[in-house]
């Protein structure tokens, strides 16, 4: 048990489509959505910043090995690295003691489609390395084995809160005393073709080429070539159990956390007065001491008619007539699936860094409340299966 001792984040790595170098671009009016192409096919996507691209092409050229990992690999290695050094952890403290959980909805999609491809094209022909190479768990594996960490090590896939999944697992190792320390979070590489039809056939996805917001969490007017929109990246955070009067090193306190699943009622599990927003939002309100009120809702929001009614319809239901100021990154960013959750607590942090609330550039219902100091802030996330996740975090005193 922790007793006198509190969980925290002590250090994030984020590779997103955002500029890396600034975190002015956060709450920035532009968009990070672009129209680009896939074979012969135009999407828009929020691909990775390309300042990130130098740094993936090196990593290839520290190992043989990695070259053959997938995109999704790079990006959880690359952030985990980030996190680390951010936290300050040297690496003879990342054996035994310290835990690493990665969560994807998608996993090593992109390999997985290429070796599929030679599979049909060659007789039915791969390379003995094709299955490792695409399975799933390989990803925490990679992880672990690129920081040395004997474990516990694992990945999972828990649709689009994964990447929340992840850090609701760290607090459970942490809390139960099975390590000392965890790096957790999401990531996700999943602009392929395949998976792009995927989302086209849901008929959910942005498609009209001359709009300057394709993704509008939030907007009331409906436009029916708006929709969601994908990106890419990661984001993976340190955790650890601090004492509460010990706050030197802490980015934000975690609060509470909640999950919670409910029957599927549509073909992407979006329910109209969402259930389970509802109650997982309400277990991470009820787990934390600090009764204080909630300050902004980070909302998984995609950008869909359904999804962002059914969202603030629990939202509404949680909060009353008291809402907090309500923000979501697709429209910035794209849909990033499992580490769309990550992210989301990346901005917030960023947000109780700078007390400032990232704004919608185009108008939004309901209107934000009038602002004041941000010290508490909730991060949704929800995924198709009907489940969803909340994560609660909090300001630390020394950075009031």
């Amino acid at each position: 048990m922790l007793n006198s001792k509190k969980l925290a984040i002590t250090g994030s790595g984020v590779l997103s489509p955002l500029d890396p170098h600034s975190d002015a671009e956060v709450f920035s009016g532009d968009t990070a959505i672009g129209l680009h192409s896939i074979g012969e096919e135009k999407h828009w996507m929020a691909p990775l910043h390309s300042g990130f691209e130098p740094v993936i092409a090196q990593l290839k050229k520290e190992n043989s090995i990695y070259q053959r990992l997938d995109r999704t690999v790079h990006l959880a290695i690359l952030a985990t690295r980030k996190a680390m050094e951010s936290a300050g952890w040297s690496s003879d403290q990342s054996h035994t003691d310290t835990g690493i959980n990665i969560g994807s909805a998608r996993g090593v999609t992109g390999e997985l489609e290429i070796h599929h491809q030679q599979f049909l094209k060659a007789a039915h022909h791969l390379p003995a390395y094709a299955s490792p190479a695409t399975t799933a768990g390989s990803i925490g594996s990679w992880v672990g084995a690129d920081l040395g960490v004997e474990g516990p090590v694992f990945s999972h896939s828990m649709t689009c809160n994964s990447g929340l999944f992840a850090i609701g697992n760290a607090m459970a190792w942490l809390r139960a005393g099975m390590a000392q320390r965890f790096l957790a979070g999401g990531t996700e590489a999943p602009l392929t073709p395949f998976t792009l039809g995927q989302m086209n056939a849901l008929k959910i996805y942005a498609r009209g080429h001359e709009l300057a917001h394709p993704c509008r969490p939030l907007h009331p007017i409906k436009e029916k070539l708006a929709g969601l929109v994908l990106g890419e990246g990661a984001a993976v955070f340190a955790i650890e159990a601090l004492e509460q009067n010990d706050q030197s090193s802490a980015l934000a306190w975690i609060e509470g956390f909640g999950s919670c699943q409910e029957k599927p009622a549509t073909a992407t599990s979006v329910s109209k007065d969402g259930v389970a927003f509802a109650k997982a939002m309400q277990q991470a309100l009820e787990q934390s001491e600090d009764k204080s009120p909630v300050d902004a809702v980070f909302l998984h929001a995609p950008g869909t008619q359904l999804g962002d009614a059914s969202e603030m319809a629990a939202v509404k239901a949680v909060f009353g007539n008291n809402l907090p100021a309500l923000y979501s990154t697709k429209w910035k960013t794209g849909h990033l699936f499992g580490a769309s959750g990550p992210l989301s607590l990346a901005h917030a942090l960023t947000t109780l860094k700078h007390q400032r609330i990232p704004e919608f550039p185009y108008a939004i219902l309901p209107k934000r409340p009038a602002a004041g100091p941000i010290r508490k802030i909730l991060i949704n996330s929800a995924g198709f299966g009907g489940n969803a996740v909340s994560l609660l975090i909090s300001q630390p005193e020394q950075n009031n």
